[in-house]
């Protein structure tokens, strides 16, 4: 009896810590520079890209005033969303439409290139009977917005040209039970052959597929969902995924395969489980430059 008390009370002090750490974790961000040198041009002098994730509907303040500055003071060349930045909930219909707002005004800083997330496509194909939220959503964007669904868009800086490609994978893709196959061919068939005279971007919000991005020929994969992991643990990393899979492979930073890399961010938010421990919520700058 006493050793079982002793052992209930460790999980309550450890259950405690973990409430009270998110807590604080959850109300600022950081911020991760990158610097990618992977251009052949020797006369060029970088394209600037402000990237978030899984946003999730989350204020750090009032307007997400310190987010906007942040990006504002980074003076981008672009700004790219990596999806999630809604929650597919109907309780949360009101906190999508504000959240649109506070999208506009990253207009003003940048032109901005919006990836779908599972929570948008869950929303546009209305699971979780969301209603036609999504429309009402899209009719409050700010037209400057780029929706890349299955679609692309080119960027050019100087001599250099960057095409940036939305991948938005519908719903059975992030399925907790099993994880369906997506092949070259899929990706094919949605986005196209790649234009290797390009600096191909690739926004897909679900890292799990990144072997297959790489094959499809990706230089540089933009990606979130995965949450950072939820708890991050030394040597160990991220412990577990919104699948509920324990220690995914992709959690957070920089991968390589072959000649892709891919930027996996842990996010700025959360929806229905709000944990982060060892994992501060997430803006990243990244600066593509010349060899």
């Amino acid at each position: 009896m006493k050793y079982l008390i002793i052992i209930l009370t460790l999980i309550l002090i450890f259950v405690l810590f973990v409430v009270i750490e998110s807590i604080r974790e959850c109300r600022k961000f950081k911020i991760t520079n990158y610097t990618l040198k992977d251009i052949e041009d020797e006369s060029f002098v970088g394209l600037k890209i402000a990237f978030f994730a899984d946003l999730h509907n989350t204020w750090f303040d009032e307007d997400n005033s310190s987010l906007i500055k942040a990006i504002r003071d980074y003076k981008p060349d672009a700004i790219i969303l990596g999806g999630d930045m809604l929650v597919c909930r109907v309780k949360q219909i009101e906190n999508n439409l504000k959240t649109a707002y506070f999208i506009n005004k990253l207009c003003d800083i940048a032109p901005v290139y919006y990836g779908m997330g599972n929570h948008e496509t869950g929303v546009k194909y209305k699971y979780d009977d969301v209603g036609d939220n999504w429309e009402d959503y899209l009719k409050l964007l700010d037209p400057r917005i780029t929706i890349l669904n299955d679609e692309n868009v080119k960027i050019r800086k100087e001599k250099v040209t960057f095409s940036v490609y939305g991948l938005a994978l519908r719903g059975k893709y992030y399925s907790r039970l099993k994880t369906l196959p997506l092949t070259k061919e899929n990706m094919k068939e949605k986005l196209g052959d790649l234009d290797t005279s390009n600096y191909n971007i690739l926004i897909a919000h679900n890292p799990d597929y990144f072997k297959v991005y790489a094959k499809w020929g990706a230089d540089l994969v933009l990606s979130g969902h995965n949450h950072g992991g939820l708890v991050r643990l030394p040597i160990l990393g991220g412990v577990i995924s919104p699948r509920l899979h324990l220690f995914p492979k992709y959690t957070y930073g920089v991968y390589k395969n072959e000649d892709s890399k891919m930027i996996l961010t842990n996010g700025l938010g959360a929806h229905s489980m709000k944990i982060r421990v060892g994992n501060v919520p997430e803006l990243v700058f990244i600066n593509i430059n010349r060899k």
